[in-house]
């Protein structure tokens, strides 16, 4: 009885059944579409960093690096800059330089870091 019910299922439900997606049938478009994970090059130190990585596709991620280290060294030093001026600035003065520089890191690059 019970495998009567089963073979009503299974014909109940065959014209309904959808194939199964194979993973070798989908395209990988991230290995094909252009990166756009940078905004600016660096041509001095990408050509000169360049020797170092063993795959040519790690290229974007090399010049995200660098963007990040041309962002946040200089900005870092101004606000240690600011906090340290002879005569002191005012409190509200070395709050919005250092909140200005936490803004433009989240704003340039809180999408990549995530």
């Amino acid at each position: 009885l019970v495998h009567l019910a089963w073979a009503a299922m299974a014909k109940e439900t065959t014209p309904d059944m959808r194939r199964v997606q194979v993973l070798s049938e989908i395209e990988n478009s991230d290995l094909k579409n252009i990166r756009n994970e940078y905004h600016f090059r660096t041509p001095f130190l990408i050509d000169s960093l360049e020797p170092l990585l063993k795959d040519k596709r790690d290229i974007p991620m090399l010049c995200l690096l660098l963007n990040i280290l041309e962002v946040v060294v200089p900005g870092a030093v101004v606000v240690y800059a600011v906090n340290l001026w002879q005569p002191p600035m005012s409190l509200l003065t070395c709050n919005l330089v250092g909140l200005g520089h936490v803004l433009v890191v989240l704003i340039n690059f809180q999408e990549r870091f995530i």
